[in-house]
């Protein structure tokens, strides 16, 4: 189903991120939208609302969140 298949692209970015070298703490949240929070509602079928949403938190902004 479409969650299932939001939920396995956003873990799949996730090893990715981790296999590139990205610190697995540094990433804070893995999360599916399936059919949620479309970027073009009126075409749902849109390639573009299949998409990942990865934020990048600066040093500082890691150290703030850390402390």
């Amino acid at each position: 189903n479409n969650w299932n298949l939001s939920g396995d692209r956003a873990l799949s970015a996730r090893r990715v991120l981790e296999e590139a070298g990205m610190p697995e703490d540094k990433v804070m949240q893995v999360s599916a939208m399936a059919d949620q929070m479309l970027l073009d509602a009126k075409n749902p079928q849109s390639a573009g609302n299949r998409r990942i949403e990865i934020m990048v938190l600066t040093k500082s902004a890691s150290d703030t969140l850390y402390q």
